[in-house]
């Protein structure tokens, strides 16, 4: 499923012209991977982290408030409504 937050992120992150690295040492980690992890849909940031980055890229507030619900919104819906149901065993 693809990441509405970290397609966003990425998105902004990109704008601004900071690598991976450059976030992750702004934010205090030693490698990007963490940053690419978020990017991908494998994990997401936190919120104290989230608020860390819409301040380093400078994001409108009403704009990242939307697009952090509606990954919330689509991770909700995906456990509700999954789209490859487990067939049970008789």
């Amino acid at each position: 499923m693809e990441s509405i937050l970290g397609s966003y992120l990425k998105q902004k992150r990109a704008v601004i012209g900071l690598s991976q690295s450059e976030v992750a040492s702004h934010l205090g980690y030693s490698t990007a991977q963490y940053i690419s992890n978020f990017e991908r849909g494998v994990c997401q940031p936190s919120m104290k982290i989230l608020a860390r980055l819409a301040k380093l890229y400078k994001l409108n507030i009403d704009e990242f408030f939307d697009v952090v619900v509606e990954q919330q919104k689509q991770e909700i819906a995906s456990y509700l409504y999954p789209k490859n149901k487990r067939k049970r065993s008789r």
